[in-house]
């Protein structure tokens, strides 16, 4: 009676668990070929959670609850909702590029979707062997202009930067996530005025 009792358990705990996991929606294709694959915690001002960096494009992941939440524009934060570029055949995001000729070629390809609560950001940058200064060197992403965002990342750590501009001040914010130990800093301000006092 015991050993039929502890089966029914087992048969149960078994099929909670099986019906309990739904498989997750995949929100960036071919990630598993991918150069590198930046992960951090969504607790940022933009609710960043990876960056997957592939030979000719970088692909960031953002929470889209986080993200629309936003609230550190002083000035008008509907400017920086991403959700106003969704259905946008190229809405102009930019990646920086080491090693690219100087004057860049304006070839960027961009996109934006909703996957899953998440915003899905493609930047392809043009992967030809005309545009290196160097040929024998390779193109390496350093950044992503999305919209009014700037993120910059490398092997130590992930750098995000937002300007809000008012009438005669702008507000300066930064945040910076350390690699090695997991962690977000605070979100730095500083508000800068445009006033300028005479002297007589």
């Amino acid at each position: 009676m015991m050993k039929r009792m502890m089966a029914l358990v087992l048969a149960c705990v078994s099929l909670v668990s099986i019906t309990g996991c739904k498989k997750s929606k995949v929100l960036v294709e071919n990630e598993k070929d991918a150069k590198e694959v930046i992960e951090c915690s969504s607790d940022n001002m933009y609710g960043l959670e990876k960056i997957v960096v592939f030979e000719d494009r970088a692909v960031a992941v953002f929470d889209q609850k986080i993200c629309e939440s936003f609230k550190y524009d002083e000035n008008n934060s509907e400017e920086f909702s991403l959700k106003g570029y969704l259905g946008k055949k190229n809405p102009g995001f930019r990646a920086y590029v080491e090693n690219m000729v100087d004057v860049y070629p304006n070839e960027d390809k961009s996109s934006i979707e909703v996957k899953n609560g998440h915003y899905v950001v493609t930047v392809i940058f043009p992967n030809k062997e005309s545009y290196k200064e160097d040929p024998n060197e390779d193109f390496v992403i350093w950044a992503l202009r999305i919209g009014d965002m700037d993120i910059e990342f490398d092997e130590k750590s992930i750098e995000l930067e937002y300007v809000a501009r008012g009438y005669d001040v702008m507000w300066y914010y930064k945040q910076n996530f350390d690699r090695s130990k997991g962690k977000w800093d605070h979100v730095y301000e500083e508000r800068v005025g445009c006033e300028t006092s005479v002297t007589l």
